[in-house]
């Protein structure tokens, strides 16, 4: 059977998505670390340090796995998720907006994002 026709429960179920590269559990666990330690400083010196999670707000096994499932249930080119709020919303804002293009906002809105905008925004036009 495809993909694509199986029930939701059995897509998450079956997902391709995999916590670490040598190691595949039945289910994927949910890593609650916020900070990752490295054996060695050669290890820390690698290219993205041997993996992605350096800080939580960069990554995580836990949030690469949802983009996975994320993506293999909508069927979609791919998926981003952010592990901070303002983050997520920054990289709308730069991706959609350019000097002399109007935003307009709901009130109220979260703090640090009429900040972002009254401050960060502004002062690129």
């Amino acid at each position: 059977m495809r993909f694509s026709r199986l029930h939701l429960d059995t897509k998450i179920l079956a997902s391709h998505a995999k916590p670490l590269p040598n190691a595949d559990p039945v289910v994927v666990p949910i890593y609650h670390s916020s900070t990752y330690r490295f054996k060695t400083i050669a290890q820390f010196d690698e290219p993205n340090h041997g993996s992605n999670f350096v800080y939580r707000r960069c990554g995580n096994p836990t949030t690469e796995n949802v983009e996975v499932v994320i993506n293999e249930i909508e069927g979609g080119a791919g998926s981003l998720l952010y592990n901070s709020g303002l983050a997520a919303i920054n990289a709308v804002f730069w991706e959609f907006l350019g000097a002399g293009t109007h935003l307009i906002c709901m009130s109220p809105i979260y703090s640090g994002t009429s900040s972002f905008i009254n401050e960060t925004l502004k002062r690129f036009g």
